[in-house]
C-alpha cells in the first residue's frame, strides 16, 4: 500500500449521506491518487472498507478523468465526463460515495493541451 501517495485532511463540514437525509460525521478525509492507491477506484473503496474501516470519514479522489496520467499528473484532462477506464467507471465513484463522503477535483482552469475544442492554442503566432 502506497501511503506516502496519500495525505490526510479534516472536513469541516457534515456531508449528506447517499439518499441526503442522514447527515454524516465530520471526520478525516483520505487524499489519493487512485493509481498510486490501489490502482483502481474498486481497489480504493475495497482498502477503505478493510484496511481502513473507519478511520477515515471521506476520500478526496485526485484526477481521475481521462488520462489521468498526462502530462499534469492528470489535471491536464482531455473529457471532464470520462472517467479514464484504466481506473474505472462512474458506477464505481459511484459506489465509493454510498459508503463515504468523496471529492473530486472538476479542473475546470486546466485541460490538455489535446484537448478537442481549443486546437491551434498552443502554437505561436
Amino acid at each position: 500500500m502506497a501511503l506516502a501517495a496519500a495525505s490526510l485532511a479534516t472536513d469541516e463540514m457534515t456531508a449528506k449521506s447517499s439518499n441526503g437525509t442522514l447527515p454524516r460525521p465530520r471526520g478525516p478525509q483520505l487524499i489519493v491518487y487512485t493509481d498510486r492507491f490501489g490502482g483502481a477506484l474498486k481497489s480504493v473503496r475495497e482498502i477503505l472498507r478493510t484496511h481502513l474501516d473507519g478511520v477515515f470519514n471521506g476520500v478526496h479522489i485526485l484526477p481521475f478523468y481521462t488520462p489521468f496520467d498526462g502530462v499534469d499528473a492528470g489535471f491536464d484532462p482531455l473529457d471532464h465526463e470520462q472517467v479514464d477506464p484504466r481506473l474505472g467507471t462512474w458506477d464505481d465513484v459511484a459506489a465509493l460515495s454510498a459508503d463515504m463522503t468523496v471529492v473530486a477535483d472538476l479542473i475546470v482552469n486546466h485541460i490538455s493541451v489535446a484537448f478537442p475544442p481549443v486546437p491551434g492554442v498552443s502554437e505561436t503566432r
